[in-house]
């Protein structure tokens, strides 16, 4: 695999900017060109669907898990090559390469239990887009509720510990890396697995 310099990305997750990880790409930008869309009122702000608070958090059900990954599948079509996979409570995202057009990176997101919309992305970087690519059914994504749980337990006694967020993209050896994000009130966490979810690491920051 070429060696490639780390890159950052831009996630909006419930409507928090993130910029997490490095990753075997040299750099990669969402397009966050505006769409108009003449039979919409601008003064009036489109309702998206809402989900129960109470209900299970999208990275500690398998079920919700399975569920988004179909829904991605049959948005995607093909074969799933992604450059990133993240969840959080109620909202998860993947970059995939397009199946109609191979040097192209759309980005996919699922929103409280339903499909939302694809986006451009924009890549930069002297790499090649192949290695920089990872079949998301290469990847254990079940075991992602139980990675949850066992980060949870590791970082009990920080104060107010939270999952916030589960990362899946290569590492700069270009290894498949899930890495499980805890946000507490004074330091964070970090719990990182293999693509078969056996546990690698664990770190506070």
């Amino acid at each position: 695999m070429l060696s490639l310099k780390p890159f950052q990305i831009a996630l909006v997750i419930t409507g928090i900017f993130l910029t997490i990880g490095s990753s075997a790409c040299s750099f990669l930008r969402q397009n966050n060109s505006s769409v108009s869309q003449s039979n919409v009122n601008a003064s009036q702000p489109q309702r998206r669907p809402t989900r129960d608070p109470n209900a299970v958090k999208y990275f500690e059900s398998v079920e919700e898990m399975n569920k988004i990954k179909a829904v991605f599948a049959e948005k995607i079509g093909g074969e799933l090559k992604v450059m990133d996979f993240t969840v959080a409570e109620n909202y998860a995202i993947t970059q995939a390469q397009s199946p109609q057009n191979p040097e192209n990176i759309d980005q996919y997101s699922y929103r409280n239990d339903a499909f939302e919309k694809v986006v451009p992305v924009k890549l930069s970087g002297d790499g090649k887009l192949e290695d920089n690519l990872f079949n998301i059914n290469d990847v254990a994504l079940e075991k992602i509720p139980e990675l949850v749980r066992e980060a949870m337990e590791r970082s009990k006694d920080l104060e107010n510990p939270k999952p916030q967020l589960v990362r899946v993209a290569l590492d700069n050896k270009g290894k498949i890396n899930i890495s499980v994000a805890i946000n507490s009130t004074r330091k964070n966490a970090s719990l990182d697995a293999d693509a078969k979810g056996n546990i690698t690491g664990y770190s506070r920051f």
